[in-house]
């Protein structure tokens, strides 16, 4: 038999617990069980409310809404566990209008089966349960029993397991009644754009602030929201969109250099968690910086290809020439063996980019006298290196 299953990500451990339980057992009745765990992703679940209706005698059913949560997909390959010479053949759910019947693997089902009434052949109770299973031995006799005593035939309670078609115990088909949902909560998963959207809808109206700063914090602000059900508008999503398509363009090195890689993991899955927020509602002022430094380097580079179109070299090797400044900047300094010294780049009214290494600074200088000692080229830029400069008063 293989069946699927979906389960909430907060049950992991319960459903290894009793996948490890239940394989015990079957290596003790010399059976296999082999399973399969899927990736997590979000899925939505249904939730009821059940009760009594006091005024007209009867109970109801009715669904009060939905929710997203991180789930996986289970993949069991193994037989129903029972004690040697006994197969389980179906589950039965007694309800008022008559008996449902979920058989096991490749079973028909019979007729009969959906008029039996509540009882356990094994201890004779009759208990008004609401679940019974048919068990049959080697020589096709047929026995119906109570959730209680399945287990002197099968190994441990199927429902516990979910190896029965259809059986909703663990949140195994995700359709849930409100009070098991509150009394066994799933964790929520949202959508990565709509919390990328509205964490934008945050830095525009609030800039940002850190988690330090508690429900000031862009990160509160938007975990209310999206509990609150908050839905962003048609504008903030195609700017999230927009967003989010810049982001899934990085490999993960570019991510991680942007300190955008949490938001590149999440918007790959596509949902998140509450515990994500913070990374999300992060996300636009990393954005953000990333398109200053893109803007930063874009100038830088305009200048650079600007200079490459105007620098040619100054004179020649070993020449004293005069240089009309246009522009004197420090570029950098450090001490070596022979005191500081000092890298300038002096751009002289044509556009000529002039190196000098000077072991003392200057402030203005209009006119400089210099000797040429080196031509090179940086960058694709050529450059004019020069030594002996001095400020030819104005």
């Amino acid at each position: 038999m293989r069946e699927t299953y979906t389960v909430p990500e907060n049950e992991r451990e319960n459903v290894l617990k009793l996948l490890a339980r239940y394989g015990k057992k079957a290596a003790a009745y010399g059976q296999t069980l082999s399973y399969e765990i899927g990736e997590p992703y979000a899925t939505e679940i249904k939730v009821y409310e059940t009760g009594y209706d006091e005024a007209n005698g009867t109970s109801y059913r009715e669904k009060v809404g939905s929710l997203m949560v991180e789930a996986f997909d289970l993949t069991i390959d193994g037989e129903i566990i029972c004690k040697e010479g006994y197969t389980l053949a179906a589950k039965i759910e007694h309800l008022e209008g008559g008996n449902v019947v979920y058989t096991v693997a490749d079973e028909e089902g019979k007729l009969e089966w959906r008029n039996l009434s509540p009882r356990c052949e094994h201890c004779g109770g009759n208990h008004g349960q609401k679940v019974t299973f048919i068990v049959r031995d080697s020589e096709g006799n047929e026995k119906q029993v109570g959730r209680t005593c399945l287990k002197d035939y099968c190994g441990i309670d199927p429902q516990r397991v979910g190896l029965l078609n259809k059986l909703e115990d663990l949140f195994l088909d995700l359709d849930v009644e409100r009070y098991d949902f509150i009394n066994r909560p799933a964790v929520p998963a949202y959508s990565t754009m709509e919390a990328l959207a509205l964490a934008i809808r945050l830095q525009n109206q609030y800039g940002y602030t850190s988690s330090s700063e508690g429900d000031h914090s862009n990160k509160a602000r938007l975990l209310h929201l999206m509990r609150d059900g908050e839905r962003p508008t048609e504008k903030e999503l195609q700017e999230a969109e927009a967003m989010a398509a810049v982001i899934l363009t990085f490999d993960q090195a570019q991510a991680y250099q942007n300190s955008l890689d949490n938001v590149w993991v999440l918007l790959r899955s596509g949902y998140c968690k509450c515990s994500h927020f913070g990374y999300i509602a992060y996300g636009p002022l990393a954005f953000d910086r990333y398109k200053q430094r893109l803007a930063r380097e874009a100038e830088w580079e305009a200048a650079k290809n600007a200079e490459r179109q105007a620098s040619d070299y100054v004179g020649k090797v070993g020449e004293r020439i005069t240089v009309d400044v246009a522009d004197v900047k420090l570029l950098t300094s450090w001490e070596g063996e022979w005191g500081l010294t000092f890298l300038y780049k002096i751009i002289d009214t044509a556009g000529n980019v002039l190196i000098w290494y000077a072991s003392r600074t200057i402030e203005e200088a209009k006119k400089l006298r210099a000797t040429v000692k080196d031509h090179s080229e940086r960058d694709g830029i050529k450059q004019t290196i020069v030594t002996r400069c001095s400020v030819v008063a104005s």
